[in-house]
């Protein structure tokens, strides 16, 4: 389960990485990517999860990042949003 969790919002994160044009999204976008490869080397050791601060910002990063990323896609192309 978390695995898989991880594991999506680091492709998507990567995704964004690679096509957006704004370098702010990019940064946000560059964090919940290296922040979930690390939470999956961390997690093989510990439950990286322990520490409220760094999942309650994780998540919200990973949420702002997958918005970004749904909002890319609707503008590109809105004939495939619908």
């Amino acid at each position: 389960g978390v695995l898989a969790i991880l594991f999506t919002l680091g492709c998507y994160a990567w995704r964004l990485l690679k096509t957006t044009p704004s370098n702010e999204i990019r940064i946000v976008a560059s964090t919940v990517f290296l922040t979930t490869v690390g939470i999956a080397m961390n997690g093989t050791s510990s439950s990286p999860f322990n520490s409220v601060f760094l999942g309650y910002n994780f998540f919200l990063l990973a949420g702002a990042a997958m918005t970004a990323y749904q909002r890319q896609r609707t503008l590109a192309s809105p004939a495939q949003a619908e």
